[in-house]
């Protein structure tokens, strides 16, 4: 293996997963709904009163704990290392909100704009972290066990996976607080969006990363 080659690749990586976690706290402080994904941990937070960081690190770990139970035998070690985006994801996300916490805006179009740019940067950090081709996310992770027992198409077991973590928030919220929080009309935006905005960004992010991280037979 191309060792420079494969340093990008893990640059490119680290890159992906923090400008994700800068676009979760920028979509958060919006106010105007977080992505399907991010739900639950942000719910969690409210009601624990805990780091959303830290909270995307126990979702995560109870993720991969899913995944161990459903597979058990079948289950291989070398999924485990989808503790280490749990944990980079989980201290990205706290960096980023204390670099970008302070940035909120109280009117309607400027909250918009920031769930805007936190779109993009959630679908540019995806594309980035994905095609590196390293660690899965435990969410993906979990849609990939998933299509292993059902023989179900990956798409349709992540939009499952996503819907169960959107409504395990809402159950949440609501019976918390009589309320439903993190789930608004940003969530229905972004859920369309964000998918657009990767279709996009692949065909210039993509290139370049095969030219600086991959050999010839390594591309796909």
């Amino acid at each position: 293996m191309n060792k420079k080659k494969f340093a990008f690749r893990v640059i490119f990586y680290c890159l992906g997963a923090f400008f994700t976690a800068l676009g979760v706290v920028l979509m958060i402080n919006g106010n105007l709904g977080v992505s399907a994904a991010s739900s639950l941990s942000f719910v969690l937070s409210l009601v624990t009163g805990i780091d959303v960081g830290i909270c995307f690190m126990a979702f995560f770990a109870l993720i991969i704990t899913i995944q161990i139970v459903i597979l058990r035998k079948d289950f291989k070690l070398i999924n485990l290392t989808q503790i280490i985006f749990a944990i980079m994801f989980g201290y990205f996300v706290i960096l980023t909100e204390f670099i970008a916490g302070g940035i909120v805006f109280f009117s309607y179009p400027g909250r918009l704009l920031l769930l805007l740019t936190g779109n993009f940067l959630v679908a540019l950090g995806v594309t980035m972290y994905v095609h590196a081709k390293l660690v899965p996310m435990p969410i993906e992770g979990l849609a990939n066990t998933l299509v292993l027992k059902t023989k179900r198409p990956f798409y349709q077991m992540k939009i499952t996976v996503d819907c169960a973590i959107a409504i395990s928030a809402l159950i949440i919220s609501i019976a918390v607080f009589g309320r439903v929080y993190g789930l608004r009309e940003g969530t229905i935006i972004s859920a369309v969006l964000i998918g657009w905005m990767i279709k996009l960004i692949q065909k210039v992010v993509h290139p370049v990363m095969d030219k600086l991280c991959f050999d010839q037979k390594e591309k796909t």
